[in-house]
């Protein structure tokens, strides 16, 4: 049985500065179910987060909060990456994608751009320091396209359930490609380093 999701886009128009949009994503129960066995996720929470999708939110992380993930373990690896001082090591932390509104600031205050996440936080302030370069230790991530291995700290956001140095990837502005990108992303554990501040 296919169900239709329906979410609301905030799109640009030519004539009119902002204009909200419904579209309707054709998710089936089994693509969810898919999706929810890929990634070892909880399906009536990751079908409650894409179905309770808000057009007054900014952002959208489909993986907030929907429980367990999966390990980068079966992923490329360039070898052994070495200890380098003045690196802080993160290993075996969730990430996950979003995607924004056009009209979405950051916590930093910029527009967000590819190559920017979003990091944990408590009362405002970031579990590590925005402006921070987050450096995968192995794999990459395409977007639109395009393989970043680094991460440039530029938002914060609850990751609720998620590991305590949980980041969130920025997919790009929401529309129909970047939204489904996010979710199939899915939650990947990943190991990664940062110069310590």
């Amino acid at each position: 049985m296919r169900k239709k999701i329906t979410a609301f886009l905030i799109c640009a128009m030519m004539s009119v500065p902002q204009a909200v949009q419904a579209a309707e994503y054709d998710i089936s129960d089994e693509k969810l179910q898919e999706l929810a066995e890929e990634f070892s996720v909880d399906i009536d929470l990751l079908r409650e987060n894409i179905e309770s999708f808000d057009v007054n939110r900014d952002q959208f992380s489909p993986y907030e909060g929907v429980g367990q993930r999966k390990s980068e373990e079966n992923e490329e690896s360039p070898g052994i990456i070495p200890f380098a001082i003045g690196y802080t090591y993160k290993s075996n932390q969730d990430t996950t994608a979003y995607v924004a509104s056009s009209t979405a600031i950051t916590s930093t205050g910029v527009t967000p751009q590819v190559g920017m996440c979003a990091v944990k936080h408590t009362n405002g302030i970031p579990y590590i320091p925005y402006g921070t370069k987050l450096f995968l230790n192995t794999g990459s991530v395409t977007i639109q396209g395009n393989t970043y291995s680094s991460f440039v700290v530029q938002d914060c956001g609850s990751g609720s359930g998620r590991t305590d140095y949980w980041f969130d990837i920025f997919f790009g502005v929401n529309n129909t490609a970047n939204y489904h990108a996010a979710i199939q992303y899915g939650v990947i554990q990943r190991s990664y380093r940062y110069e310590t501040p």
